[in-house]
Parts: C-alpha cells; sequence; structure tokens
C-alpha cells in the first residue's frame, strides 16, 4: 500500500491547519501538501520566527495562493505556548487540524 498525498489528502475546503515544526522536514512536506488541497488557512509554527517564514516563503514560491502564515512557537516554552496561542486566537476563530 502506498501513500500518494495528492490522491490520498481529502479536500480541505474550510479548514484552518496548525503544523508544528514546520519549517523543515515532514512538517514542512505536510503544510505543503494541505495547502495543496484548498484549506481557509495553514499556519506554519516554529520555534523561530523567521524560521516559519522563511519556510512559508518557500511554499508561496511553489504555490503562490497557498493561504500561509507564520507562527513562533517553542513548544518547550510555556510563554511562547501562551504567546502563540494569543496570537492564533486573535486572528483564527477555530482550529481544525
Amino acid at each position: 500500500m502506498s501513500f500518494t498525498p495528492i490522491n490520498d489528502i481529502p479536500q480541505l475546503n474550510g479548514k484552518i491547519i496548525l503544523v508544528t515544526g514546520a519549517n523543515s522536514g515532514l512538517g514542512k512536506v505536510a503544510a505543503m501538501e494541505f495547502c495543496r488541497h484548498q484549506p481557509a488557512q495553514v499556519w506554519l509554527a516554529a520555534r523561530g520566527l523567521d524560521k516559519a517564514q522563511a519556510a512559508a516563503d518557500e511554499i508561496k514560491q511553489q504555490l503562490p495562493h497557498a493561504p500561509i502564515k507564520a507562527l513562533e512557537l517553542d513548544m518547550s516554552s510555556f510563554d511562547s505556548v501562551k504567546n502563540a496561542a494569543k496570537a492564533f486566537m486573535s486572528s483564527s476563530e477555530r482550529l481544525d487540524i
């Protein structure tokens, strides 16, 4: 059995998605694949805002209309988690994935 993202990820119309560790590796690839399935918003969370924004910019080069926002989130810091939650909640009414 093989997994093909374009076929196996369902349409995500209207979904708001947050991906942690999205600046590289599997997180970045997952975020890009989610963007191909018409979500309302994909948040790229990384320990540094600059890293999250760089990943968002790279994805935007391949998918210019990708609805991406960068978010600073260091899961090892409670203050960072609180700040990220505040930033997220100030512009999103819910989280679906």
